[in-house]
């Protein structure tokens, strides 16, 4: 085997980023670097849900690796490039203009890329209006915001993040992204009218964590909906609005009030649940019969019985550490693909089937 052929061996064989000397031989050479989990340059192969991309990670003041990766980026354009920025702090906005710079370098290099901007203790996004153009996704970390109308009408928009982010302002902006997919709010308890999300007819994943809601009837038109984090939302007392979505495969609701899952029952691709400390849940009636489910984790509950997860076929996970009413731990022993069951008693038991 000649070396070229066998040059994955050689850049696996470091620990760190593979040397530019060796990720340069050739373009081979170069993917097998990239593909390190180091990576070379800050840049990273990867495939995702978009297929595969070269992805550039770097703080917003690192000028001189921007330099330095412009070269490498621009030898290669095989695969489309995101732009992975992190900006802290106030002092970052003075960054942006050089990566405004450098975005219209690689349009003019006709390099393909977009940006996924993680942004922390700022106050207004008007200053990344250009970079925010480019963005298929956005972070907004310990923000302190009043408004988030610089988000409206982006058509890259695929993903929003918030999380502990002060101010009051609403996600109305949001409904005129066209592609967005994925909204993520946590423990940002000045944002309001979060409801107005299930207006988002193309909407994948969405996480609503320690928000004030009651229901999530404003879920129940969101059809394509895969993925459902609505834990520590402690007035939360139904998933109702859940019932019936055929593509949703992982529900959250830990902490939460929620005093039946029978909803569920419909959800007929769900794979996990996960209900753990909800103080009022004293039955998972709703699970049973879900042909595909694989995990629950239903621990520190007053659920006092598992009978109905005899049905779940393909479940290979359930965690009731923690449930005193629970009387029948035996239940499950006919499931034939179960590995791991953590009874009441804490203790670990894995079967060999």
């Amino acid at each position: 085997m000649s070396l070229f052929q066998n040059i994955s061996q050689y850049t696996e064989y470091f620990g760190t980023s593979p040397p530019l000397a060796l990720a340069a031989v050739n373009s081979h050479a170069r993917e097998c670097g990239e593909r390190h989990q180091k990576g070379v340059l800050g840049c990273n192969v990867t495939s995702d849900d978009y297929g595969v991309r070269r992805i550039f990670k770097v703080n917003s003041s690192d000028v001189v690796c921007l330099e330095r990766t412009q070269w490498w980026i621009e030898r290669q354009r095989e695969y489309p490039l995101l732009v992975n920025v992190l900006f802290d702090g106030a002092g970052s906005l003075e960054d942006i203009p050089t990566w405004e710079g450098f975005s219209g370098r690689l349009s003019e290099g006709d390099v393909e890329h977009a940006f996924a901007l993680t942004m922390e203790h700022l106050e207004s996004l008007l200053p990344f209006t250009v970079l925010l153009k480019r963005s298929e996704a956005i972070v907004l970390n310990i923000c302190a915001l009043t408004t988030l109308e610089a988000l409206g009408g982006l058509e890259l928009l695929r993903k929003v993040e918030l999380s502990y982010c002060e101010g009051s302002f609403n996600v109305d902006p949001l409904l005129s992204c066209p592609n967005l997919i994925g909204v993520s709010v946590g423990y940002s308890y000045g944002v309001t009218s979060v409801e107005v999300l299930g207006r988002l007819r193309n909407l994948r994943e969405i996480t609503l964590r320690d928000c004030n809601i009651t229901n999530v009837g404003f879920l129940k038109g969101c059809s394509k909906l895969e993925y459902a984090d609505v834990s520590y939302c402690e007035t939360l007392i139904s998933l109702a609005g859940l019932g019936g979505l055929k593509g949703l495969r992982t529900v959250d609701a830990r902490h939460t009030a929620v005093e039946s899952i029978e909803h569920l029952a419909g959800c007929a691709a769900l794979e996990t649940v996960v209900v753990s400390c909800c103080k009022n849940l004293t039955s998972l009636a709703g699970l049973g019969g879900l042909e595909k489910l694989r995990t629950v984790d239903a621990s520190h509950t007053p659920i006092d019985s598992v009978a109905c997860l005899s049905g779940c076929v393909a479940l290979e996970i359930v965690n009731v550490c923690g449930c005193k009413k629970l009387l029948s731990p035996a239940d499950l022993s006919g499931l034939e693909k179960l590995r791991t069951w953590m009874p009441t008693a804490v203790q670990l038991i894995v079967w060999d089937v």
